[in-house]
This record gives C-alpha cells, structure tokens and sequence, in this order.
C-alpha cells in the first residue's frame, strides 16, 4: 500500500516518465523474444511441438481418406465387369446395355462421394444403407425397362424380378471391397494415432493424448465390425 501511495502522490511527470519507461521495456522484451524464438522457452516450445504434432497427424490421417476415397472409386468402377456379366447372356439392344451399365452404378458412386462408411457399414445403421441401395438399383433399373420400351422392342431387359437375387448379390460384393478398403485406412490410422501419442507424451499434452487414445478405440471398433461383414455378415443383413 505504501508504495501505491507513493506513485500517486508522484509528479505528474514522473507518472509519465514512468509509464513510458514500462513501456519502452515490454517493446524490447517483445522484440528480444522474437528474435530468440520464443517457441523455443520452456512451456511454450512444448505446446508448439503438441500443436505441430497435431498438424502433422490429421495431414497424415486426410490423406489416408484421400487415398481410400480414390480406391473405392476405382473399385466400384471396377463393378461394371461383374454387372455386364449378370447381362452377358441377355439379349439386350446395345442402348439398353450400356445405360444399365452406367446406371446401376449410380448409386455406389453416390455412396462413395458421401463417405460415410463409418457411420453406414456399422450395425446400427448398416440393414438401412443396404436397403436404401438395393432400391435405388432397383429404381434406376425399373426405369431403364420403361424408357426402352420404345427403343429396344423385343429385346427388352428382363423383369427386376428375375435379376434381383443377381443385383443382389452384386451389391454384397460391392461392399465387401469397400469393408476391406475401410478397414485398411482405418488400421492405417490406428498407426498414425500410436506413432504421434508419443509425441503428446514427451510434450505432457494430456489433453491431446486422451484424444489420439479415444480415436485408436474408436477405429478398432469399425475394425472389428467390419471384419464381421466381410466374414459373412453381409448375407445376414
């Protein structure tokens, strides 16, 4: 208390000098840590190297889903083999063939673009999404029937219901690669998790930690899920 009554009862002037003084240090303080790095001191370096480490993973964990993303769109371009094999006995005119073809697919694609595996092949969610395909194939289907009416005459494609267990079976395959392709970026960043909690070890970045730790949890459980589809869980849906 004293020394504040000291300073108020202080010159105007010296209030000043004073405050300028202050002032003139934290700019040379600042100015001295910039050119030191203050990255470097003590706590700071530490949360720095945690964020940076941070950085690092989720650039490594995007483009592992960059990488999945473009094989499972090579895959399911890859199914138009096993759907022109469904047809290949089918007297077909060449306009009805090829929009089978394209269209079938439709949906798959659709699928990939959204890239909600995770969410879709798991238990809770996985009878729905297989639900929701088969009808979208049966709707483009159905509707290439009708719109060759006029356009193929005889050579019509047969009913839905003499392709369905076909089609079926089609879509069983097809997510039996996308299962297989999820679960090798899943396990690929259950490695990325393992490497970098190091990191947040050495940094005493608990916080970061329980996060990496959550998500090596998370991703086992899609793991092992999905390894119960490509077993056989899929012919039980």
């Amino acid at each position: 208390m004293d020394a504040i009554q000291t300073f108020i009862h202080l010159p105007v002037v010296n209030i000043v000098v004073i405050c300028l003084g202050a002032a003139l240090l934290l700019f040379v303080a600042t100015f001295a840590l910039k050119k030191l790095n203050v990255r470097s001191i003590g706590p700071i370096q530490l949360e720095h190297e945690s964020a940076t480490t941070m950085y690092r993973l989720n650039s490594e964990n995007t483009n592992c889903d960059a990488a999945c993303l473009n094989r499972l769109r090579a895959v399911t371009n890859d199914m138009r083999l096993r759907l022109s094999t469904i047809f290949l006995q089918d007297t077909i005119c060449p306009l009805g063939r090829i929009t089978i073809n394209n269209a079938l697919r439709n949906p798959l694609y659709e699928s990939v673009n959204n890239n909600h595996f995770t969410r879709e092949l798991m238990p809770d969610h996985f009878a729905s999404f297989h639900a929701r395909i088969i009808d979208k194939i049966k709707y483009e289907y159905v509707s290439i029937a009708i719109a060759t009416k006029g356009q193929c005459q005889e050579n019509m494609p047969r009913d839905w219901e003499e392709v369905e267990l076909c089609l079926l079976d089609f879509v069983n395959q097809w997510i039996l690669l996308v299962c297989r392709e999820v679960q090798i970026c899943c396990e690929q960043k259950i490695e990325n998790y393992v490497k970098y909690e190091i990191d947040f070890e050495k940094a005493k970045d608990a916080y970061r930690k329980e996060i990496v730790q959550s998500c090596v949890k998370k991703n086992t459980v899609y793991i092992e899920e999905l390894q119960k589809l490509i077993n056989g869980g899929i012919n039980d849906a």
